[in-house]
């Protein structure tokens, strides 16, 4: 090298050791999602961007990918986060009910464990959402519960006799089928996750008492056998244990059984001791908690228990000390809340994102709409009104 150009490269080296120098402690490292390398990829296989899409709710799914691992999922619209994940491929559920009929842009944003983000986006379509009646005007029809796969529905119905008997019905619509009939009340049907067996509350044994049937009909088994009234029976998310609601101690808490094949498999376990009633449970997608009716206020609020912790949180954004809440229904997808409260003179529907405290009007009318059940795939809400002259079943969706 000639001795003309040394001085040039030195000077060229002193600059680059001066600036590197001058670098902030950890340039470099990944440490910051702006800094973080290669974004995830993010793929969003449903739904597709130009469809229209349940008013009510429906699920995203797709695929995230990155070297460095995937350490969050995030479902995002309107700068809100409804539904996070871990793993990949993601199903997460958008709670549509929150939002007007229209456009909507649906994001799905994933950060690896380097916190560089990468996301996709899609532009759909909110349908309006819609009300349709399947029950009959001849008879009184309450207590709407959903099969499985979405395609039935089963409920208590008062006919000329004035006796409560359980029926199902396609949802789609069509003829009415008698499952349990008898000399006595039956009402408050709950279907069980397998789809093999309905709990329901009876009065047939003298008193009110929890009792199963298999889906199809047949003979009647016993769960609970109390001198006390039982009522309200819902099955756990995973089919282990059935929740109700009883007076055994003197006022209304909420009690869970064991179950297995429609029998009672072990000891019956109160999940609330409070002194106020507590009354029409509700499981929690995940299993973990029960919402119910409490007058804990002295109203009628929404509140939730996680077993075996026995202490009362009010649901938030549900509540209003001069309205009674009433009816709690958690969607099967997520951690929203369908209910009926009386805010406006009459009952009707609302839903509630408890993380957030958004609360929506899903159905209103100059009658009572009562005791909202949500469909498995969280897309439609089936609900009892007697906006028609009598109760019948109506479906939003």
């Amino acid at each position: 090298m000639s001795t003309t150009h040394r001085p040039r490269l030195f000077e060229r080296l002193l600059a680059l050791a001066i600036a590197l120098a001058l670098l902030p402690a950890g340039c470099g490292k990944h440490e910051s999602p702006t800094n973080g390398g290669t974004p995830p990829s993010v793929v969003i296989q449903s739904p597709r961007s130009g469809d229209t899409l349940s008013g009510v709710g429906f699920t995203v799914t797709g695929l995230a990918s990155d070297e460095d691992g995937i350490a969050a999922i995030r479902l995002k619209a309107a700068g809100t986060i409804f539904a996070t994940a871990s793993t990949s491929p993601f199903s997460l559920y958008f709670p549509a009910f929150l939002f007007d009929a229209g456009a909507i842009e649906i994001t799905v944003e994933a950060e690896d464990a380097d916190g560089a983000k990468g996301s996709a986006t899609v532009s759909a379509l909110l349908a309006e959402r819609t009300l349709r009646s399947i029950g009959s005007p001849s008879e009184e029809e309450r207590e709407p519960a959903w099969s499985p796969d979405g395609s039935t529905i089963v409920y208590a119905s008062r006919g000329v006799s004035g006796l409560r008997d359980l029926h199902t019905v396609p949802s789609a619509g069509g003829s009415p089928s008698v499952l349990v009939s008898s000399s006595n009340d039956d009402a408050s049907p709950h279907w069980s996750p397998a789809g093999d067996r309905i709990a329901f509350a009876s009065n047939r044994s003298g008193n009110w008492d929890i009792w199963t049937v298999l889906a199809e009909g047949g003979e009647e088994t016993q769960v609970t056998t109390n001198s006390f009234a039982d009522r309200g029976p819902v099955w756990s998310p995973n089919g282990a244990r059935l929740a109700f609601h009883s007076n055994r101690d003197g006022n209304w808490n909420i009690y869970s059984v064991a179950i297995a094949s429609g029998a009672p498999s072990g000891p019956e376990e109160a999940y609330t001791a409070a002194a106020t009633a507590e009354s029409s449970a509700t499981w929690r997608a995940d299993g973990t908690a029960l919402a119910f009716v409490s007058n804990q206020l002295g109203g009628s609020d929404l509140a939730t228990v996680e077993p075996p912790d026995p202490i009362l949180s009010l649901v938030p954004g549900a509540n209003d000390p001069m309205v009674r809440e009433i009816h709690p229904a958690f969607c099967p997808k997520g951690p929203f809340l369908a209910f009926a409260d009386n805010r406006n003179v009459q009952y009707d529907i609302w839903a509630v994102d408890p993380a957030s405290g958004r609360k929506k009007i899903l159905a209103s009318h100059l009658a009572d709409d009562r005791e909202p059940a949500w469909s498995p795939r969280g897309d439609r809400i089936a609900f009892a009104s007697n906006r028609g002259g009598t109760y019948d079943i109506w479906i939003l969706e």
